[in-house]
């Protein structure tokens, strides 16, 4: 409930972008408010979310307006960014990897595979600063138009993003999409008529390309190409040894392989339990090495 009437109370601090009003935003979680109430003095706080959870075009996010288009802010993340779905909102206002696990230092090198609308390229942004340095790449063309307003909404100057996806090889790729939808696009022809053509990029050639003088961390959310995405960077893992946080779908024995291969072991994970094949990682190399900036 607080992090609701912060949202009431910074409507009103900063004019909303592009010409949207902050009224329908604000009707919603009045409704919203007022929703919650009823179902507090009915049921138990617990049932009530639940209930919430179960009628989610009820939330104030959806329901009576909308609110395509419409900037918003993150309690939680403390930064603006503008409503694009349901999955963009649960992405700006949740965090999947554990708080624990997501430590860059100032000065560090942050990449984000995967970086859907920039809920991680905000926050390693922000943590690596001022002197760090966030790649923060997307292929799907919303998302990443997206991911870069929303790093202009909170004036951050210290994201590299880049169009592309992120694969063993640099190609021409299909990405199949869910119409409306951002999350769960993913490499491979489904047959959907909603599938694109993408330019995928080597973390290898990435790197070397943009000619980087450390990478510190990698972030991983690229839908199942997991093992895919590590068989480009086998350089880059050997040569500075980054921190990797990864998103897993359905992977688990392959990355497990992928890993040991490269040198890496599963420092920490963790997986859903209604959703075994659904999971995070933190691995770090075997042996913690100097990062050699200037093998080849």
């Amino acid at each position: 409930m607080r992090s609701l009437i912060q949202i009431l109370l910074r409507l009103w601090a900063k004019p909303l972008q592009e010409g949207i009003h902050s009224g329908k935003v604000a009707i919603n979680v009045f409704c919203y408010i007022c929703l919650r109430v009823g179902l507090y003095l009915m049921c138990r706080t617990e049932e009530s979310s639940h209930w919430i959870k179960r009628h989610i075009k009820f939330h104030w996010a959806n329901f009576p307006f909308r609110l395509h288009g419409c900037l918003l802010w993150s309690p939680s993340l403390q930064a603006w960014y503008r409503f694009l779905d349901w999955d963009s909102f649960q992405a700006m206002n949740g965090a999947d990897f554990p708080s624990s696990w997501v430590r860059p230092q100032p000065g560090d090198v942050w990449i984000d595979c995967g970086a859907h609308v920039g809920r991680y390229a905000v926050q390693a942004a922000r943590l690596v600063a001022p002197d760090g340095l966030v790649v923060a790449i997307e292929p799907h063309p919303e998302n990443f138009r997206e991911l870069v307003h929303n790093l202009a909404s909170n004036q951050i100057c210290n994201v590299l993003p880049i169009r592309a996806a992120v694969w063993s090889e640099a190609m021409d790729l299909r990405l199949s999409t869910i119409p409306e939808q951002s999350f769960s696009h993913k490499i491979g022809d489904n047959g959907s008529a909603a599938a694109l053509l993408v330019r995928s990029v080597t973390l290898d050639g990435l790197v070397k390309g943009l000619n980087l003088p450390s990478v510190n961390w990698i972030k991983l959310d690229v839908e199942g190409a997991e093992c895919e995405v590590l068989k480009g960077a086998e350089w880059v893992l050997d040569c500075f040894h980054p921190t990797l946080l990864i998103e897993v779908h359905d992977t688990w024995a392959c990355l497990r392989s992928t890993l040991e291969t490269l040198g890496y072991h599963i420092e920490e994970s963790e997986s859903l339990p209604t959703e075994p094949g659904k999971g995070w990682v933190l691995a770090r190399p075997c042996e913690e090495l100097e990062p050699n900036a200037h093998r080849v």
